[in-house]
């Protein structure tokens, strides 16, 4: 059945938390992003109509912001919808309820619609997205420009087979897992994670050497790029650390 609205339910499994128990913020990104594909199948754009005619969606950009954190064994309801097109661009929010149908957060993905063969961006328009567009803003606070400070705390990683994707690239979720690897148990522990943001520039791949350049640009207000040995950006991001509560 196709909605314009589409809403699933999933669990806060044990093997989805950090070590407090958790829903990790990396686990969130593949739901979400899990959703978007279910909800475009729906309409003959996800994965696998796409591929036949040589197309992909890419992801350029997601942003989270949450008032509070999923617990080990909560349902999580999930809304997501497609509420603007541009030429070549996509804009799809979410909204994520907690148990008793509490907000904990909202979401904003941007994607490209590319044609894998010219390796370049295919056009939406008279695509049929518009059938399905929903005209719905969320509340999201306002998102500065990421601009690399050229400084900063570095620490490398090499991409791995469990880094990538099916487009044998590094896999969008992961790069949020090596942001979160360049804090300790100590710089989390009376912290939650209020925003991230992720702004996806070039493809990293196998076997590829990334420098992340964090520098923490305000209190909890952490910048981290990733750069590849020539100096080229791979992924510019934000997090934002908050006391808990």
């Amino acid at each position: 059945m196709k909605t314009k609205i589409y809403e699933y339910d999933f669990i806060v499994e044990p093997f989805d938390t950090d070590y407090k128990g958790n829903l990790s913020l990396p686990q969130l990104v593949r739901s979400l992003l899990n959703g978007c594909n279910r909800h475009a199948s729906q309409w003959g754009f996800g994965y696998k109509n796409l591929k036949e005619g040589n197309h992909a969606w890419v992801l350029f950009k997601i942003t989270i912001e949450l008032n509070d954190v999923l617990k080990m064994g909560e349902t999580v309801h999930v809304r997501t919808w497609v509420d603007s097109i541009m030429r070549t661009f996509s804009q799809r929010n979410f909204e994520i309820h907690g148990e008793n149908d509490r907000i904990v957060g909202y979401a904003r993905s941007v994607w490209a619609l590319i044609d894998i063969e010219k390796k370049a961006p295919a056009s939406l328009v008279g695509s049929g997205i518009e059938d399905f567009l929903v005209n719905q803003q969320v509340p999201l606070s306002r998102s500065k420009k990421i601009i690399d400070p050229m400084q900063g705390e570095c620490k490398s990683y090499i991409v791995k087979y469990s880094d990538l994707d099916v487009n044998r690239h590094m896999n969008s979720a992961k790069y949020l897992e090596h942001n979160m690897n360049t804090f300790t148990i100590d710089d989390l522990a009376n912290k939650r994670i209020q925003k991230i943001e992720l702004e996806y520039v070039e493809e990293s791949f196998f076997d590829e050497t990334i420098n992340i350049q964090k520098t923490e640009e305000s209190q909890g207000d952490f910048i981290l790029i990733h750069k590849k040995q020539d100096g080229h950006i791979v992924c510019k991001s934000r997090i934002v650390l908050v006391d808990e509560e």
